[in-house]
């Protein structure tokens, strides 16, 4: 498992403002198989988000996509 939630908030500070929302309405799908409810509201919050490597993978994929860059863990 790993922890989704410093991606988001690394595309939070690199991406438009509903970049987040943008990422779950097209992985909902994915998220709703992996019976995992993330909303808006949850990354704010910073809380740990433990996701399964492939999910937390394609995630990390798509928020690079709308950003436009490579992901990086220093925020």
């Amino acid at each position: 498992m790993r922890n989704i939630t410093p991606v988001f908030q690394w595309a939070i500070n690199n991406g438009e403002s509903k970049i987040i929302e943008r990422i779950l309405l097209k992985l909902a799908p994915e998220l709703i198989r992996a019976d995992k409810q993330i909303s808006p509201g949850d990354i704010e919050r910073g809380e740990p988000i433990e996701l399964e490597p492939e999910l937390f993978n394609k995630i990390k994929l798509l928020a690079e996509e709308f950003v436009g860059q490579p992901y990086t863990d220093e925020l």
